[in-house]
């Protein structure tokens, strides 16, 4: 009678649009003892889930009521629709799925069931004419809703039977969202560090990539990064692995042999071609990188090509040329389906804008347009500065870029259909802000298809603007492509050790052909004081 009632409670929908994050303890619940799950009553198979009414207690805490909402959700894309009430208005002879902490009697005794000494667990118990669901925090509920979606559902029924009781746990590295996405940190791998005679040599502006368009798909799979170390000639270092970034190597260095006297070293940053680009094929790798000569006046971004998997390279192009009238800085990249490469940077050559944001494409490889202002403000003194793009599921493409010069530096972005044509380049865009919170400076984004409906759109940064961080700063999350954020603790705390300089300055992050594995490159602290590694998390998302 009370079929999808949660239309009723609009204020619970709104809710899910602050997608507040959620945390635990323990271990993972994948990893739960074999002990834990007691065995059902052999061949007393339960109803489809279709047939239950899932009971819920009015006193249960906002989050989880985004995260039973979502639960919903998830049952009516299964093909599983199901009728919703209050556990006040719940007939306990009915066939019931009772989630989170209700007042039935059949809730109490699941409860009973969860081990007294993990702080985090969570319940799944099946008897005749009940399933209960309910962990001793919302957050271990949420954990124990997705473990049922993952692990039971299975079509229009699923696999549970009278007399089963599953008692699961979880850690830090596991961290559950109000939209029951789920990421899960599954191996932390230190790429390179400083040698031993240099240990507190800056290592900065990692950048990995996964290659996903090699000829045949062979070679794909293959992980490469680089970064901006300050040792010796500072050249670009490339590293790869061929076991899903368990392991590196360090391939070769790439050196700026065009111009002469410069370094090559500075923010660097890779790319394969997905598409061919006049004669390079799909598949080529590209790097772009600024070269500097030793008195900071002649400034370049050159890109390099690589058509043997990164073992030799080549220049091909400078984007950008600047000779004692400031410089170009930081490339990125985004290329269309038919064909055109586009090379995002800054620009801090104008004299009426301290510093702005420019593009330039090619469709040949060879010859490149004229500059295309993206972001140049009214204001002159600020500065606009390292743009990161990507695009979305949804076709439309997102860029972030720090402010130099507003208060505290904050991220602001721009979305668009048009990767060549960003609007009026005064506009400033939108600030990146959830709640009291917004992040600064030297941002750098991705989407991934995984974590719901909409996939996950992800922004980093050094720090924070505004608001507080317990690891100094939030990694920032939307789960609408971009209307509104949620925020989470990083995977290291970005921690200040000069005026000038932190760990944890600029990271990067690149989404598997897996579906759900996301490499995710930083700085963080190495084991003294002002060393930096680079440092890879491959987290699991679901």
């Amino acid at each position: 009678m009370m079929k999808r009632f949660w239309h009723q409670l609009v204020w619970i929908m709104a809710a899910t649009l602050t997608l507040t994050l959620l945390f635990g303890c323990g271990k993972g619940a994948e990893d739960a003892p074999a002990d834990e799950t007691t065995a059902g009553q052999e061949g007393n198979t339960l109803p489809k889930i279709s047939e239950y009414t899932l009971v819920w207690n009015a006193s249960a805490t906002e989050k989880l009521r985004s995260g039973i909402n979502a639960f919903l959700t998830e049952l009516d894309e299964a093909g599983t629709p199901i009728s919703v009430m209050r556990d006040s208005e719940a007939d306990s002879s009915a066939k019931l799925l009772l989630v989170g902490d209700t007042t039935l009697p059949a809730t109490a005794a699941a409860k009973e069931k969860l081990s007294a000494t993990a702080e985090n667990s969570y319940v799944i118990a099946f008897e005749e004419n009940t399933i209960a669901i309910v962990g001793n925090t919302a957050d271990a509920t949420m954990v124990g809703m997705k473990y049922f979606l993952m692990n039971y559902v299975v079509g229009d029924g699923y696999t549970g039977v009278a007399g089963d009781c599953y008692v699961g746990e979880f850690g830090d590295e596991v961290r559950i969202f109000s939209n029951l996405s789920q990421w899960t940190l599954e191996e932390t791998v230190v790429i390179d560090k400083p040698p031993a005679d240099n240990p507190s040599a800056t290592l900065k502006y990692p950048s990995i990539i996964e290659l996903q368009h090699q000829p045949g798909g062979v070679n794909n799979g293959m992980l490469y990064a680089t970064g901006e170390r300050w040792i010796d000639n500072h050249m670009c270092p490339i590293y790869c692995s061929a076991d899903g970034g368990s392991t590196w190597a360090e391939l070769t260095e790439v050196k700026d042999t065009t111009h002469r006297g410069v370094r090559t070293a500075f923010a660097p940053c890779l790319y394969e071609l997905p598409v061919q680009v006049g004669e390079m094929p799909a598949g080529t790798l590209i790097l772009g990188a600024n070269s500097i000569d030793t008195a900071w006046r002649n400034i370049y971004v050159v890109l390099y090509r690589s058509y043997d998997l990164g073992v030799t390279w080549e220049a091909f192009a400078t984007v950008g040329a600047s000779e004692g009238t400031g410089g170009y800085w930081e490339a990125n990249f985004a290329c269309t389906d038919d064909g055109t490469l586009i090379c995002y940077f800054s620009d801090d050559t104008d004299s009426f804008h301290s510093q702005k944001l420019v593009l330039r494409y090619t469709k040949d490889g060879e010859n490149w347009s004229d500059f295309v202002e993206t972001v140049a403000l009214d204001n002159g003194g600020l500065r606009a500065g390292m743009p990161v793009v990507t695009k979305m599921g949804n076709g439309q493409y997102f860029m972030a870029y720090e402010i130099v010069g507003m208060a505290g530096n904050p991220v602001y972005y721009k979305i668009t259909d048009d990767p060549l044509d960003w609007g009026d380049p005064a506009d400033t865009g939108k600030l990146l802000k959830s709640g009291r919170k917004s992040l600064a400076a030297t941002p750098w984004c991705t989407w991934i298809p995984a974590g719901g409906e909409c996939g996950t759109l992800i922004v980093t940064g050094w720090r924070m603007a505004t608001g507080e961080s317990e690891t100094g700063s939030d990694i920032f999350l939307s789960f609408d492509y971009g209307r509104t954020w949620t925020t989470m603790d990083n995977y290291y705390d970005y921690e200040w050790y000069s005026d000038n300089d932190t760990w944890g300055y600029s990271t990067s992050m690149f989404f598997s052909q897996d579906g759900e594995t996301l490499y995710y490159m930083a700085n963080p602290k190495g084991d003294i004081d002002k060393s930096t590694w680079y440092t890879l998390y491959k987290i699991k998302v679901q």
